[in-house]
């Protein structure tokens, strides 16, 4: 169901069967069927073959001999937790890796580990080494130098906030200091950018769609934003679904109107929330995006939102 944001309030009509929502998120994942770890070592450095020192090495997942043409997220059962790791002052990066996938039923040999990289001077990057590759080494490009600092509607200045990217700018690192976020890692490219500040209040200030103009290499520097109050949105769910609600919640997907004509919707920013649904079949939002498109998923026990124009 898609609806422009026009007004308040929502009723949203439910059909029976569905699936509840899980309830509970998994903690630190141990090691339940063990086999043989090894030891891997690579180096992160820069265009001049410098070593990065700091750069965060995320092991994401694996390919296997038996099955080369997909791709498995970190095996945890196998490999315990993800492993996260910082470069040294060296550039290298050291952490250990299952050397097969499954159970006795079944093993899968590792042949490729899949990482992400992360530092907060350089763009990040995603890249594959082979497990058995000799010298493995990563280089991390310089991204464009941005800061940000942002206003309420009342020109106050806001001390802290975020800055929401699309395309591969999403995974930039930024800094906040003095008012201002920072970043040096932002991709080039021309990417819907929007600022967002969470309240004590449960209200989130959205600055608009910004079609920013990043090239690497350069500095930018965007001053004073405007952000203020989102929209709050308020529904029911129809009479149709049996009170009380039991184990309900409504997920909102927000596609914000960028302030200018500029950007390809492939590459639009996107906004996310969700809200429980009360024993009466209400539910609030207390602050969405105002402008541009809003999406609205409902499930509780026993049902799920009907699709509608």
């Amino acid at each position: 169901m898609r609806l422009q944001v026009y007004c308040a309030l929502f009723v949203l009509c439910l059909s029976p069967n569905a699936v509840c929502p899980a309830q509970e998120r998994d903690g630190e994942s141990p090691i339940r069927i063990p086999v043989e770890m090894r030891d891997f070592k690579l180096s992160v450095v820069d265009g001049a073959g410098k070593p990065i020192e700091g750069a965060e090495v995320v092991v994401q997942g694996v390919r296997c001999q038996e099955d080369p043409g997909s791709w498995y997220a970190w095996p945890a059962a196998n490999g315990g937790p993800m492993p996260i790791v910082p470069t040294d002052q060296d550039g290298v990066a050291r952490f250990k890796y299952p050397s097969k996938l499954g159970s006795a039923v079944e093993y899968f040999t590792i042949t490729t580990l899949t990482m992400n990289f992360r530092h907060a001077n350089y763009i990040s990057e995603r890249a594959e080494f082979a497990v058995d590759a000799e010298k493995p080494e990563q280089v991390l490009r310089p991204g464009c130098r941005v800061t940000y600092s942002a206003v309420d509607d009342s020109g106050k200045a806001i001390e802290e906030f975020a800055a929401y990217i699309s395309g591969p700018g999403y995974d930039a690192k930024w800094t906040l200091a003095d008012g201002t976020i920072q970043s040096m890692a932002v991709p080039d490219g021309t990417w819907q950018t929007m600022l967002v500040a969470p309240q004590n209040d449960g209200i989130t200030l959205f600055s608009g769609v910004l079609p920013a103009r990043y090239k690497s290499g350069s500095e930018m520097t965007i001053g004073n934003v405007t952000l203020r109050p989102g929209l709050r949105v308020q529904g029911r769910l129809a009479g149709n679904v049996p009170r009380p609600i039991s184990d309900g919640v409504v997920v909102a997907w927000c596609q914000p109107k960028p302030t200018k004509k500029a950007i390809d919707n492939r590459e639009a920013i996107g906004w996310s929330d969700f809200a429980v649904i009360r024993a009466d079949g209400t539910f609030e939002f207390a602050s969405l995006p105002r402008d541009g498109r809003l999406q609205l998923i409902a499930i509780c026990r026993g049902w799920v939102i009907e699709d509608q124009p």
